[in-house]
């Protein structure tokens, strides 16, 4: 599947929204979680849409993901335009564009680690070994060399991020976006994430993602602040947060507090 030439993005952007407008439910019930939310994310950077719970931003990343379609609005996401685009295209877009990490991690707990990691091949018809081979690569790149056959439940909130993680990169996607990845981690654990989506952008890849913790923010290049299902401002960080010197200085502390 391949971009579309007419809906051709500027060569900095990865993707752009305009006018998008999503709700839920009918009549009383109904709410509006989007009201003509304009957005961009450029190519090679990591961007952070942040804003309160129930502000739109995670309605906004599945509609960027295509897993939701807008009632009214273009997304155009890597030169596709979305928002002409039916499900089974989107499917597709999906498989071969976007990598998508859930903040509950959503892996399958009766299977291994590395099975977890090698549905997506398998689904888009990699035979079991070649896949499994690609999973154990990603799963050392993020430190899960030697657990490849536990299963979910036996590892840590953080370590299951990781999976997730490499399930989602494994396809070699264009995007990755993530929805609170940190939400459910603790401090330490929630740097060290973030200090690896540093090292995976600066790989090249365009990462999108979304919290509330303006702390997590602060390690992306651009931060997105969305309210009551707008944006209301778009900013570049020129004080990026650096995940691997916090990581350096918390187990410089801890040794020295060892030594003690």
């Amino acid at each position: 599947m391949k971009p579309d030439p007419i809906n051709a993005l500027p060569s900095h952007l990865a993707l752009r929204t305009e006018g998008v407008q999503k709700s839920y439910g009918v009549g009383q019930s109904r709410t509006v979680a989007l009201k003509g939310a304009d957005f961009e994310a450029h190519l090679g950077e990591v961007t952070m849409i942040v804003g309160p719970s129930g502000c739109g931003k995670t309605t906004l990343l599945s509609i960027i993901a295509g897993t939701l379609t807008a009632e009214q609005g273009r997304i155009n996401v890597l030169g596709f335009p979305l928002h002409e685009m039916k499900h089974p295209k989107l499917t597709r877009f999906r498989a071969n564009h976007v990598g998508f990490i859930f903040q509950q991690f959503n892996l399958i707990p009766t299977i291994s680690v590395i099975e977890n990691v090698s549905v997506p091949l398998i689904i888009n018809g990699a035979k079991t070994k070649v896949a499994e081979a690609r999973a154990a690569e990603w799963l050392a790149k993020v430190g899960l060399a030697g657990r490849e056959r536990e299963r979910p439940m036996n590892l840590s909130g953080g370590q299951q991020q990781r999976v997730a993680i490499a399930r989602a990169l494994v396809r070699r996607p264009r995007m990755v976006l993530a929805d609170e990845p940190t939400g459910n981690l603790d401090t330490r654990t929630s740097i060290e994430i973030m200090g690896f989506f540093q090292e995976i952008n600066e790989q090249g890849n365009t990462i999108v993602m979304v919290t509330h913790e303006l702390d997590i923010a602060a390690y992306c290049k651009r931060i997105v602040v969305m309210r009551d299902g707008q944006i209301i401002s778009d900013t570049r960080n020129e004080h990026r947060r650096s995940a691997r010197q916090e990581i350096d200085a918390l187990n410089q502390a801890e040794l020295e507090a060892k030594l003690a």
